[in-house]
């Protein structure tokens, strides 16, 4: 189901054009993500649970443009970070969307049009953005670590009936760690690799998820 998402939420986006001043929004370019479209269910963030919504795992898509944007130097008009950390980019380059309150969205502000190359490939995301680069730089990126939040372990107590059919000892809820992390832009010469500048991009708290095991209720 996720592929599914993945698949439809790079062809929605794939050929876009953008001339000079134009803003991308990343919902506008979807659209609601429903059955009708072929969305299906799959794991997304909601709070701090995971559960299946129409189109979960399309975040992925708006990362990876989110991560090509920061190394094109284009201008962010909307970002924000998930609930926890994504595993499929560094700390702090990744970009959420929810329909109606989150959305990804970025200014071409360069001096011609860009057009967005977007496919899925054997479980990857892969997106070009296609331009005329003027700069004479080019673009590194890092983020500084700030604080390491570790997940603790909770045991919840559960009848032997319970109506998950949860077993002594059993997980139920995976740890996972949160990060807290600024990330920074740093631009090269590209004639002689020397910096010129290093600049803050912007601020990421991931939170953490704590490891709760089922310990069946002891009958008395």
């Amino acid at each position: 189901n996720r592929s599914t998402n993945l698949d439809l939420a790079c062809q929605a986006i794939n050929g876009t054009i953008l001339y000079p001043g134009d803003v991308f929004s990343y919902n506008d370019t979807l659209g609601e993500r429903t059955p009708e479209k072929g969305y299906l269910p799959a794991g997304s963030y909601m709070g701090d649970e995971i559960v299946d919504t129409y189109g979960g795992g399309i975040c992925q898509v708006s990362s990876t443009l989110y991560y090509c944007t920061l190394y094109a130097d284009l201008e962010i008009v909307e970002r924000h970070y998930h609930t926890y950390n994504s595993d499929y980019l560094p700390l702090g380059m990744d970009a959420t969307v929810n329909w109606g309150t989150l959305d990804f969205c970025f200014r071409n502000n360069t001096n011609y049009p860009i057009r967005i190359d977007a496919s899925y490939v054997d479980g990857d995301v892969c997106i070009s953005l296609v331009g005329t680069d003027e700069k004479d730089y080019y673009v590194a990126m890092d983020y500084v670590l700030l604080e390491v939040l570790e997940p603790e372990d909770i045991t919840q107590t559960m009848k032997a009936d319970n109506p998950k059919g949860y077993t002594d000892g059993q997980t139920i809820q995976y740890p996972m760690y949160g990060y807290i992390v600024e990330t920074y832009k740093y631009k090269y010469d590209k004639q002689t690799n020397e910096l010129i500048s290093c600049t803050y991009e912007d601020y990421s708290a991931y939170e953490k998820r704590d490891k709760i095991v089922c310990e069946i209720e002891k009958p008395t």
